[in-house]
């Protein structure tokens, strides 16, 4: 019985490959959740922005650049323009991003009851820097279908504070989980965050757009 299962597994782990390789390449939309709080001020247009690099992020290379130029693309969407230097600025932007791995209760060959999940995440708000690795002694099942069984995660942070008074206006967090994961999920993540801005109720929301690659 479980040698005949053995062909049957080696083709699923094969399957499972190509679609995380060919996943990006057929999506045309992607599905957050999205969660927002505080009131951005009634009758108030987005206004110029500026983005602010927290410390942890003044040495961020490339990976910065991705994670500003994606979230540049879904601020210009909403409505808001860049401006000149942060004191010609009507907002000061922070955003963040974490990518990780969570165990998929349904995945392999038997049940699962806990979740794993390690990653890395730069910038506001996740002040802790480095790389992290969490196991949940909940979880069974064989060693050998661990990998198959992990999923990406990807969430991104964005926060709006008003130049002068330095009151934060507005927060959104846009989570996104599947086979598929990394830098190519961020503008769509970020579009998320503001969709339907300015008129967003604080609370969790699932949120639909369109799938646009980046990284």
């Amino acid at each position: 019985m479980q040698r005949g299962m053995q062909p049957l597994r080696r083709a699923l782990m094969v399957a499972g490959a190509v679609l995380a390789l060919t996943g990006c390449a057929g999506m045309s939309s992607l599905t957050a959740d999205v969660t927002s709080f505080g009131d951005w001020p009634k009758g108030r247009a987005p206004g110029s922005y500026w983005i602010d690099r927290l410390p942890s992020q003044q040495q961020g290379g490339q990976q910065q650049a991705v994670l500003e130029s994606s979230a540049k693309s879904a601020l210009q969407k909403a409505g808001f323009t860049a401006a000149a230097s942060e004191g010609k600025a009507d907002v000061i932007v922070q955003v963040g991003v974490r990518h990780s791995k969570v165990l998929d209760p349904w995945a392999g060959w038997g049940w699962y009851g806990g979740r794993a999940s390690y990653g890395a995440g730069w910038g506001w708000p996740y002040r802790r820097p480095g790389f992290g690795y969490a196991y949940s002694p909940f979880a069974f099942g064989s060693p050998f279908w661990a990998d198959e069984a992990l999923r990406n995660q990807s969430e991104v942070a964005l926060l709006l504070i008003d130049r002068d008074s330095r009151k934060a206006l507005y927060e959104a967090h846009a989570r996104y989980e599947s086979r598929i994961g990394g830098d190519s999920l961020l503008p769509s993540l970020f579009q998320a965050t503001l969709e339907g801005f300015p008129n967003v109720l604080p609370g969790e929301r699932r949120v639909t757009v369109p799938y646009t690659s980046g990284g």
